[in-house]
């Protein structure tokens, strides 16, 4: 198998994986499940998945991929566990807004317009020709995910789920 279909497969699943991540979640919020399992069992399906490949890993090239330097431990402790917080507000807001997935997916993907204009604006970056394709599109797909096109709608529309997902958001990304 060349390079090029191993990276095309590995994108295809991550894409997959990632798709399906949100609906897997409310199905198992539906059956009485909280954050706290969610995420523990993640974490579980993460560790056996990456602890294999890394194993694999070794045993194919010989380099120790869990081995971190002593001068890192600390940074990685550190975003351990401001990714563990990032995780449980961000499931925690799932909880409360679970009844209205577009409203989560469309506070949840507008950070990376927000992030363009500040880069744009702030920082002085290139106006390019994508940067302006993505101001076009974000704000639509949006605005679709939201319901505001084609009809707009707010029922099950939970102000603490909106709040702690958009809290998430700027916090959580900056890890």
């Amino acid at each position: 198998m060349n390079k090029f279909l191993k990276g095309f497969l590995a994108i295809a699943t991550a894409v997959f994986a990632w798709s399906t991540l949100e609906v897997t979640g409310s199905f198992i919020f539906a059956e009485g499940a909280g954050p706290v399992s969610v995420l523990s069992v993640r974490f579980l399906i993460a560790t056996l998945l990456f602890g294999g490949v890394m194993l694999w890993k070794k045993q194919t090239t010989g380099e120790n991929l869990f081995a971190v330097e002593k001068e890192d431990r600390k940074k990685f402790l550190l975003n351990g566990v401001i990714l563990a917080a990032h995780l449980l507000v961000y499931w925690f807001a799932w909880e409360l807004l679970d009844p209205n997935l577009p409203v989560i997916y469309a506070l949840f993907y507008i950070f990376p317009f927000i992030l363009c204009l500040i880069s744009i604006f702030y920082y002085g970056e290139k106006f390019s020709n994508n940067r302006k394709l993505a101001l076009g599109l974000g704000p639509l797909g949006c605005a679709f995910a939201i319901e505001l096109i084609p009809s707009f709608s707010t029922e099950a529309l939970n102000t603490e789920g909106v709040l702690l997902i958009t809290y998430d958001n700027h916090f959580g990304s900056n890890i």
